[in-house]
């Protein structure tokens, strides 16, 4: 299974996902990675075929529901904003952000995504996520900082079914309670 770095991206933390980091832990992604070293292309790991195709079956149905949202990246602007770039879509995120006197955290960082996000702490003193207003299907939203943010959308499909089709069909054939996987780049063998 190939797939490209925004599949990469839409597996991991996403904020409209939480079956991704499932997926990505089943199929033993990050196994072998350092941060001194990146991804060791050499190493193989073993896994569940039952772990490996349970997590690829929540992650699909999942992607199923998402997957018109999925299908687009999606960009920002404050058209109101006088500063040079108020009025060029932008990426990215980390802004605060305020929405009817709560702060948020403007958030377009994974591919299909656009949202801000509202935490709290709990009871422990952890910070925690309390509440997402999910930006995707609007064309705007009035905020209590920045004025009006527009939403621009640019198609770009998502693959990931694809893929966990091909996978699954895979493993129904598959006949030992294991599965050896390797990860490495595209390129190379």
């Amino acid at each position: 299974m190939e797939y490209s770095s925004r599949s990469l991206l839409i597996m991991g933390n996403h904020p409209h996902l939480c079956r991704g980091g499932e997926f990505s832990m089943a199929v033993g992604l990050h196994e072998n990675y350092t941060v001194l070293n990146g991804m060791d292309t050499q190493a193989w790991c073993r896994k569940s075929v039952a772990a490996v195709r349970k997590a690829a079956a929540r992650f699909l149905k999942e992607v199923e529901r998402e997957l018109e949202l999925l299908s687009y990246d999606y960009l920002y602007s404050f058209p109101d904003q006088p500063q040079a770039n108020g009025k060029v879509p932008t990426q990215g995120g980390g802004m605060s952000i305020a929405i009817d006197g709560h702060w948020g955290l403007l958030s377009a960082k994974h591919p299909g995504s656009l949202a801000i996000l509202f935490h709290e702490q709990n009871e422990a003193g952890y910070c925690e996520l309390s509440e997402i207003i999910d930006l995707r299907p609007l064309k705007s939203i009035q905020t209590d900082t920045q004025g009006l943010l527009k939403v621009h959308r640019r198609k770009n499909p998502c693959e990931w079914p694809e893929h966990l089709h091909a996978l699954l069909a895979f493993l129904a054939g598959v006949e030992p309670s294991k599965v050896d996987i390797r990860h490495h780049y595209a390129g190379q063998p």
